[in-house]
This record gives C-alpha cells, sequence and structure tokens, in this order.
C-alpha cells in the first residue's frame, strides 16, 4: 500500500516523467513531509557515570542551567559554510529558550540584527565565532554537530565577506589580484574544516596539517561508528554533519537521527527560511565572477585538506542514508544525483 509521503512524492516528480525538474523549495516541501511522517520519541535513556536510566545530564553543568532535553550540543561552526542558520537547527534540538533564530550576541551583526538579550543558551557550545573546543570535542558528554560546504566555494565566501578575519584594508580591494594572492599566501585562511574537526581554530596557523588531517578524518569516522553502535547520546567525536550542497536532505537525515518529540520538523527550516549572515564585498558580481574563474584552481588546490575532508564526508553521509532507510525514497535519490552527481 502507498504511503501519503510516497503519492506526495510521485506528485511532485511527475508520474508521466519522474525526471522532470523539481525546485529546491520543492524538495525542501518533500522532504519536511518524509521528516513529518517519522514517529517521534522522547530522548533515550543512558547508562553513564551520573546514574542508570537517567537523561543524560553533564557532571559539571551550571548549576543554574536547566537542560531540560537532555542534550548539551557542541557545535562545530565552520566559517561560510552555512554555521549561522545551522546554529538556528541547533539550538532548537538543544532545547534553547528565548527567540528562535541563530545564535547571536546583542547587538548583532550588523547592530540591531540580534535580540536584546541575544540568542545564547548554555546548552550549546560554541555556538558563536569559529574557536576550536578540542576538549569539548574530544569530551564523552557533549553531543557535536558540524556543517561542511563545497570548500572552493566557501574560500571565495569567506573572501568575499565583509569583516573577514584577513589583511585586506575595504572591500574594494577585494577585486585585485594582489589581494587574493595575498589571502592565497595566507595557511591561517586556509582548510579551517579540516582545522576545526580537528578542534583547533578556524584561522591558526599550524605546522603539521597532514596530523590535523588525519585527526579530523577520525572524527569523521567516529560518526559512522555511532550509527552504527546506535550511539544516540553525547560522546566524544563528531556525532552528526550536515552538508551545505544538500540542505534539506541533511535536516531530514537529521531528523532521522534525533526524532525527538521536543525537536520536530518545521517546514521554514526545510525550505531555506532561516537568516544566516549578509556581508559580502561591494563590487559587481561579473567581476567577483573574473576574479572566481581565474583564482579557481589556485583555490581548489590551496583547500586540498579540505576537499578530502569533504569527500569523506560525503560517503559518510550516503552510508547513513541507507542505513536510516533515507535512500529507499525515489526523490532523494534524485536530489543526490542533482546536486552531488557521485554514486551512492
Amino acid at each position: 500500500m502507498i504511503s501519503l509521503t510516497m503519492v506526495m512524492l510521485l506528485v511532485l516528480v511527475g508520474t508521466q516523467n519522474p525526471m522532470s525538474p523539481v525546485t529546491e523549495e520543492e524538495y525542501g516541501q518533500a522532504f519536511y513531509r518524509i521528516a513529518a511522517d517519522i514517529k517521534l520519541l522522547p530522548l533515550p535513556q543512558v547508562t553513564g557515570k551520573r546514574g542508570v536510566n537517567k537523561h543524560y545530564r553533564p557532571s559539571f553543568a551550571h548549576k543554574n542551567s536547566v537542560y531540560r532535553n537532555g542534550l548539551r550540543i557542541h557545535l562545530v561552526r565552520v566559517p561560510k559554510a552555512g554555521s549561522s542558520a545551522w546554529s538556528a537547527i541547533t539550538r532548537r534540538l538543544a532545547g534553547c529558550s528565548g527567540p528562535q533564530g541563530a545564535c547571536c550576541k546583542f547587538p548583532g551583526t550588523p547592530p540591531g540584527s540580534c535580540p536584546k538579550h541575544g540568542t545564547l543558551c548554555q546548552e550549546v557550545e560554541g555556538c558563536v565565532s569559529h574557536r576550536g573546543l578540542k576538549s569539548i570535542l574530544q569530551s564523552s558528554e557533549y553531543t557535536s554537530l558540524a556543517i561542511i560546504r563545497n570548500p572552493t566555494n566557501r574560500a571565495f565566501s569567506g573572501y568575499f565577506y565583509k569583516g573577514s578575519m584577513h589583511t585586506i584594508k575595504g572591500p574594494a580591494d577585494l577585486m585585485l589580484d594582489s589581494s587574493i594572492n595575498l589571502f592565497l599566501g595566507s595557511s591561517a585562511f586556509g582548510n579551517p574544516a579540516t582545522k576545526m574537526f580537528a578542534g583547533y581554530n578556524a584561522y591558526d596557523i599550524l605546522n603539521d596539517m597532514n596530523t590535523t588531517r588525519d585527526t579530523a578524518f577520525n572524527n569523521i569516522q567516529n560518526i559512522k561508528e555511532k550509527w552504527n553502535n546506535n550511539i544516540f547520546g553525547a560522546s566524544a567525536g563528531i556525532s552528526f554533519c550536515a552538508i551545505n550542497e544538500i540542505w534539506p536532505l541533511s535536516l531530514l537525515l537529521l531528523h532521522m537521527r534525533f526524532p525527538y518529540e521536543h525537536f520536530p520538523p518545521l517546514l521554514d527550516e526545510f525550505v531555506g527560511n532561516i537568516s544566516g549572515s549578509r556581508k559580502h564585498a561591494d563590487g559587481s558580481e561579473d567581476a567577483k565572477t573574473d576574479l572566481m574563474s581565474r583564482f579557481w584552481s589556485n583555490v581548489t588546490i590551496r583547500e586540498t585538506h579540505d576537499w578530502e575532508l569533504y569527500n569523506a564526508t560525503l560517503r559518510v553521509f550516503c552510508e547513513h542514508m541507507h542505513t536510516l532507510g533515507a535512500w529507499n525514497h525515489t526523490l532523494v535519490r534524485l536530489y543526490w544525483n542533482d546536486k552531488i552527481g557521485v554514486p551512492c
């Protein structure tokens, strides 16, 4: 018997031609419907040093903190990877109180964009900035979530970002070849995902990137071990990594991974109605396109470690689509092939 969700999917992709075009918003709507059919569960009970069959509570929890949903989350916030929007999802999963939306400190950037009391909460570490929190990443008392993006696109987005931590003065100068060469010449701005997945700050200058890469890869493999062993609670390493290019599919998999009653799927999140940072440099789009086309190979080579990490993350993500049953949905396969284009 065909479920209501499958009927909707067939309508979306077209019963006469299953390869008919589907917009990003329609994909989001369809994946939201799949997520809405998932049975929501209370937080799992775990056995730990705080006692048997107790919802997770970190031993070093602040005495005034509620931790009402039993989750203590660490956000690995890779710059220009969609981490602002992802922080809004993280706050909701952690059960943060106050207004919904991305993490921010008053008055926000630009000023006035953040509520008076901010949106930080004690249930989430790493919710703003791009600091590496190695001790927390290695702690068994946190659930670490991350998001990653096509490294070359991410690097250019970071380059054109006003206020980016490079030494270029003023957005107009960003269109000069000499400016992007300065950017490329500093290892501080390369491979931030690899650094952060290993517990370092995004803009650290590291002498041994090969060891850093190995640590980052081990943390990605931790995701697979946790899923295969059905570890739902807090544990060392990364527990889930979203992929910017397949945002609604990442959300679907997140809800399959954490199907909790306090974290029901929201349509606005699936169709991308979440505000993030918007501080890109001035300058014509033609000038940006020209600069990107001429320096694309240079930037890609500089981001070699992040590309290796990105491809490894895609492989792990693919495996878990099969494990959780997402790959059984026709539209999921169409979307993956359209956006990613590698075998799964």
